[in-house]
C-alpha cells in the first residue's frame, strides 16, 4: 500500500491534532477480497472527517468517521470480469489525503486457525521442496496475524499479506497453503488465506469471555481462571512496589545480561526481576530517546525510577521502547534504576538477543551499552498461566479486530491442548464454532476441521476420547465437516511433516460443502472417509452402518482383514470383536461378548491396526456408538 505525495506534504504541515487517514492492516498491497459479496473497507482518520473509496477508479463507497476517528464502508460486490486472476486497486480518499492498496485480487477468502499444526510453516514439512520448486503461485496469498493476547481487544491485528513465492513461502501455513491451492485447482479462481493461530493454544484462549460465562456449568473452567487471575495481578502488583523501591536491597544476586532462566532457576517458570543502575553521560540526559533489549522469552514489563515506560508478550519481538517524558526525567540527574520483570511460561525463558541488542540509544542512534552485570531476584508468579491458554485473550487479540471481512468460510487444527478434558472439550467447540459466526455475522459460515492424528500422548491425556468429541461436534453443528488423519501422523512426533494430506483433505470438505461438488451439479469430490452413523443388535453381533459418499468400504490394503473394532457387553469390558464388511455395512462379533451393547473403532492414541477406508482410500473416522 502506497500514500500519495501529497498525503506525505500534507502530513508535514499538519497540526499535532491531524489523524492519519488509514486503513485495517488487514487492507493492504496483495490482499483477496471475497468475490460475490459487497466489500467492507474499514480504518481511522479525523473526527467527521469525509471518506471515499474507489474500486478501479470508480467511487462505489462513502462514509463519514465518528466522533473517534473510526469509519466503516461498504462497497457493492465487485464484478472480476473475464480474467479472474486480475489484479485491481482500492483507493480510499479524505480530502487532501489518499491511500491506494495495489494487487487487490477478488476469490475466495478464508480464515485460518487453531495451533501449532496449523501455524507450521511450510519450510518444515516435508513437501516444501516441490512446492517451492514449482514456485510461484500467483492466485495464492496469505495474510498472517502476529500472535496477540491481551485481557481486551486492540482496534486492529499486526500482519500484512504476502504473495506465494520467493522466501516469503517458507512461512506460510502448510495447511492454509495446500488448502489454498487445490481450492485454486478446482475453482479456478483466487484464494486469500488469513492465517491466525498460536501453537499450543487452548480452545478456550479463542473464546470471547462472554460466551465461555454462559456456558452451564463453566466446562472451561473461566469462573476459575478469571478468579486466580485476578489474585495473580494482585500479587504482581503489590510484588512490583516491593521491588521497584530504590532501598529494597535484600535477595538480590548478581548476573550477567544477556542471560537465560536455566542458568539463575533450572526448570523454573514464573518471574524473575533484573535491575540495573544506569548513568548517562550529561549530552544524553535530555536525548535519551530509546531503550533497545533485544528479543525477550517470554514476556517483560520494564520501569525506569519506577516509571512504567512499556511491556510486551511476544518471544520473538525485539523490545524497542520510547522513553516517555516522565522517565526522561528521572534519567535528567544522569542516573537512574532500571528494573524489568521478565515472565516466562513455559520451556527457556530470559533474554535471548546478543549482548549488543541492550543498549539505550540516544535520538541519533548511538548506543550505551546496558550488557553485563546485572542484579536479579526470583518474583511472585503464583497462577500464572500461558498467553496462548489466557482464556478469551487470543479470540480479543487475533479474531475480533477481524469482524466485518467477508469470508467464504473456516478451517481449523487443534485439540491437542485441551486432550486432558474430552467432556469439557465436546462442549466448548461446538459452542466456539456458534459463536464465531454470530460474532463473525456468517450465520450458516463453512467450518472444517481436523481431527487428532496419531501419536503416542503422554500420561493424562485422552486422545480417542478428544477426536470423539470432535466426532459429535459434526452431529451438533451444521455446515461443519471433519478431515480424519489417523493414517498421516507420526507416533513420535506431534508435528508430522505431511501436511499435504491434510490441506487437500480440508479442501476436500469444501469443495463438497461450500462449493456444492456434491454430484447434483454434475461435479462430484468425495469429502471425506466413512462416518460411522448408527449401531444397532442383530442377534448376536452388531450391525454398524456408515455414510460412505457413494464409495464402497474396504480396507486399506485389498484381501486384508479389517482391524480395528471393539466391542463391549453389560460389563462394560471391551474385547477385540471380529469385523467384516456386509453391503455397506460392518458386522462385528465377538466370542467373549454375548450381547454386544457398545462398540468403537480405532479407539487407541496410535490405531496401527485401525484399517478401514472407501475406495478413494480415505480413512474412516474413529468412533464410539452404544446399541
Amino acid at each position: 500500500m502506497r500514500a500519495s505525495s501529497c498525503l506525505l506534504a500534507f502530513c508535514l504541515t499538519a497540526s499535532p491534532a491531524f489523524a492519519e487517514l488509514r486503513v485495517a492492516s488487514v487492507f493492504s498491497d496483495h490482499m483477496v477480497v471475497q468475490v460475490g459479496e459487497p466489500m467492507q473497507l474499514w480504518g481511522w482518520a479525523d473526527p467527521g472527517a469525509e471518506i471515499v473509496v474507489k474500486f478501479d477508479g470508480a467511487a462505489r463507497g462513502k462514509s463519514t468517521a465518528d466522533e473517534l476517528g473510526a469509519w466503516r464502508a461498504t462497497l457493492p460486490a465487485a464484478d472480476p470480469g473475464a480474467d479472474a486472476f486480475a489484479a485491481h486497486t482500492v483507493t480510499v480518499i479524505s480530502g487532501d489525503e489518499k491511500l491506494a492498496i495495489e494487487d487487490v485480487l477478488l476469490g475466495e477468502v478464508w480464515l485460518a486457525s487453531g495451533q501449532s499444526n496449523m501455524e507450521m510453516g511450510l519450510a518444515y514439512t516435508d513437501s516444501w521442496d516441490d512446492v517451492k520448486a514449482a514456485a510461484p503461485y500467483p492466485g495464492l496469498r496469505m495474510f498472517t496475524v502476529q500472535r496477540t493476547s491481551v485481557p481486551e481487544a486492540p482496534e486492529d491485528v499486526i500482519g500484512s499479506w504476502s504473495r506465494a513465492e520467493g522466501d516469503n513461502l517458507g512461512n506460510f501455513s502448510a495447511v492454509g497453503l495446500h488448502f489454498g491451492l487445490d481450492l485454486i485447482a478446482e475453482l479456478g479462481r483466487p484464494v486469500g488465506i488469513v492465517h491466525s493461530s498460536w501453537g499450543g493454544s487452548s480452545v478456550q484462549a479463542w473464546m470471547s469471555p462472554d460466551v465461555l460465562l454462559a456456558l452451564p456449568g463453566d466446562p472451561g473452567g473461566y469462573q476459575a481462571f478469571a478468579d486466580s487471575s485476578g489474585q495473580r495481578e494482585q500479587n504482581l502488583a503489590k510484588y512490583s512496589v516491593e521491588v521497584l523501591a530504590p532501598e529494597d536491597e535484600d535477595g538480590w544476586e548478581t548476573c550477567t545480561v544477556p542471560v537465560d532462566f536455566e542458568e539463575l532457576q533450572p526448570n523454573y517458570d514464573g518471574a524473575i526481576w533484573f535491575r540495573k543502575t544506569i548513568r548517562v553521560p550529561e549530552a544524553w540526559r535530555n536525548q535519551a530517546a530509546i531503550l533497545s533489549l533485544g528479543a525477550i522469552d517470554d514476556a517483560d514489563e520494564v520501569w525506569i525510577d519506577g516509571v512504567r515506560i512499556g511491556a510486551t508478550k511476544d518471544h520473538l519481538a525485539k523490545r524497542l521502547y520510547t522513553l516517555n517524558g516522565a522517565a526522561r526525567v528521572a534519567l535528567s540527574d544522569g542516573v537512574a534504576q532500571l528494573s524489568i520483570r521478565v515472565m516466562d511460561t513455559g520451556g527457556w525463558g530470559g533474554f535471548s538477543s546478543a549482548a549488543d541488542q541492550i543498549a539505550l540509544l540516544d535520538i541519533k542512534g548511538e548506543p550505551l551499552a546496558l550488557a553485563g552485570e546485572w542484579k536479579w531476584k526470583r518474583g511472585a508468579s503464583a497462577g500464572s498461566t500461558s498467553a496462548n491458554h489466557a482464556h478469551g485473550h487470543l479470540y480479543n487479540g487475533m479474531l475480533e479486530p477481524l469482524i466485518g471481512l467477508p469470508l467464504a468460510g473456516c478451517i481449523w487444527y487443534q485439540g491437542e491442548s485441551n486432550a486432558s478434558d474430552p467432556a469439557g472439550y465436546a462442549e466448548l467447540f461446538p459452542a466456539m464454532i456458534q459463536a464465531w459466526r454470530r460474532q463473525l455475522g456468517i450465520a450458516q459460515l463453512p467450518f472444517y476441521f481436523v481431527q487428532l492424528t496419531s501419536f503416542s500422548a503422554g500420561s493424562g491425556s485422552d486422545w480417542p476420547g478428544l477426536r470423539e468429541a470432535q466426532r459429535t461436534t459434526l452431529e451438533r453443528v451444521p455446515h461443519s465437516g471433519m478431515a480424519v488423519i489417523i493414517d498421516v501422523g507420526d507416533a513420535k512426533d506431534i508435528h508430522p511433516r505431511d501436511k499435504h494430506t491434510v490441506g487437500s483433505r480440508l479442501a476436500r470438505l469444501a469443495l463438497f460443502g461450500a462449493y456444492a461438488m456434491d454430484g447434483k451439479s454434475g461435479r462430484l469430490v468425495v469429502p471425506s472417509g466413512p462416518m460411522a452413523q448408527s449401531a444397532k443388535l442383530d442377534g448376536r453381533t452388531a450391525l454398524v452402518s456408515f455414510e460412505s459418499f457413494g464409495s464402497s468400504l474396504m480396507t486399506r490394503e485389498p484381501g486384508a482383514k479389517l482391524g480395528g473394532f471393539e466391542v463391549a457387553g453389560p460389563d462394560g469390558i471391551w474385547h477385540s470383536a471380529d469385523a467384516k464388511i456386509e453391503a455397506g455395512q460392518v458386522r462385528l462379533a465377538s466370542e467373549f461378548v454375548a450381547e454386544p451393547e457398545e462398540v468403537r473403532y480405532a479407539w487407541s492414541n496410535v490405531p496401527s491396526d485401525a484399517n478401514l477406508v472407501q475406495s478413494e482410500g480415505l480413512p474412516a473416522s474413529p468412533f464410539h456408538l452404544e446399541l
